[in-house]
């Protein structure tokens, strides 16, 4: 077998990121739109989340103009770079299993937090794998 350039390596796993990685959080959506506001009848604050979306963003926009320079000189891993993403799928899924069933208890702040923490743990743990290379 033919070895790849460098250019058809990144190419094809940035085309399977998009789906793979985008074919889960349309999962993850579809889930939450209909067995968290459609079967629980919850109501839904459009405007608030409107506003944490708008934060989000400019957080996020912020992030990459300032680390954008720094990360486009250093010399990046194909695969930590295609699947590092994929642990933040873990904190969704737990939340999913565990969280689900706390909020069919009536424990649905609870579940948020259970997320946040896992989250938050998940994100320590990208900070600490990305800068101690």
């Amino acid at each position: 077998m033919a070895s790849k350039n460098k250019d058809e390596i990144r190419v094809s796993s940035a085309i399977f990121f998009v789906f793979h990685y985008g074919f889960f959080h349309f999962i993850y959506a579809m889930f939450l739109g209909v067995f968290l506001f459609e079967g629980a009848k919850l109501p839904v604050d459009f405007s608030t989340v409107l506003i944490m979306a708008v934060v989000f963003f400019i957080n996020h926009l912020f992030s990459f103009i300032y680390n954008r320079d720094t990360e486009l000189a250093k010399v990046q891993n194909i695969g930590k770079v295609v699947f590092s993403p994929y642990l933040r799928i873990i904190p969704m899924h737990l939340t999913i299993i565990f969280g689900m069933s706390l909020a069919i208890f009536g424990w649905l702040g609870t579940a948020v937090i259970l997320f946040i923490l896992l989250k938050t743990a998940t994100d320590a743990l990208m900070h600490i794998i990305e800068h101690t290379n």
